[in-house]
C-alpha cells in the first residue's frame, strides 16, 4: 500500500513546482511592466522640466516687455528637448500668445484699473507627453 501512495504523489511534486515557477514568472512580468512604465514617465517628466526651465530662462532674461511687447501678438519659437534616449537633443516648436487683462487695484481707498500682461506658451511635441504642455501666468 505504501508504494501505491508514493507512485501517485511522484508527479504531484513536479506539478507543484511548475505552478510555482509559472506564478513567479507572472509576478516578474508584472514588475517588469511596472518598471518600464515608470521609467517612461520619468523620462517625460525630465523632458518637461528641461522645457520649462528653458522657457523660464528666456522669460527671465528678456522679461515680459521683450517677450510680449504687443497685445494680441502670436509668435512661434523653438526650445531644446531631450530625446527619449537621454543622450541627444532636438528642437521642439512652441507657440506664444500675448495679451492683456484688466484688473482693478485698490490702495488706500483709491481704485485704479491696470492692464496686466498675460501670456500663454503651448509646446506640442510627443516628447513632452501625450498632451500639449501649456504654461501661462
Amino acid at each position: 500500500m505504501r508504494t501505491a501512495t508514493w507512485n501517485r504523489q511522484t508527479g504531484f511534486t513536479l506539478l507543484e513546482g511548475m505552478i510555482s515557477i509559472f506564478l513567479v514568472a507572472i509576478s516578474g512580468l508584472g514588475v517588469a511592466y511596472t518598471l518600464s512604465v515608470s521609467m517612461k514617465s520619468q523620462v517625460t517628466d525630465n523632458v518637461q522640466n528641461l522645457v520649462l526651465n528653458e522657457l523660464r530662462g528666456e522669460l527671465a532674461s528678456g522679461g515680459m516687455q521683450l517677450s510680449c511687447s504687443v497685445a494680441g501678438q502670436d509668435s512661434n519659437g523653438e526650445v531644446m528637448v531631450l530625446n527619449h534616449d537621454l543622450q541627444s537633443t532636438a528642437n521642439a516648436s512652441y507657440s506664444k500668445h500675448c495679451g492683456y487683462t484688466k484688473m482693478e487695484v485698490t490702495i488706500g481707498g483709491i481704485t485704479q484699473t491696470v492692464a496686466i500682461p498675460q501670456f500663454t506658451i503651448t509646446v506640442s511635441d510627443s516628447r513632452v507627453g501625450r498632451y500639449d504642455m501649456v504654461i501661462q501666468n
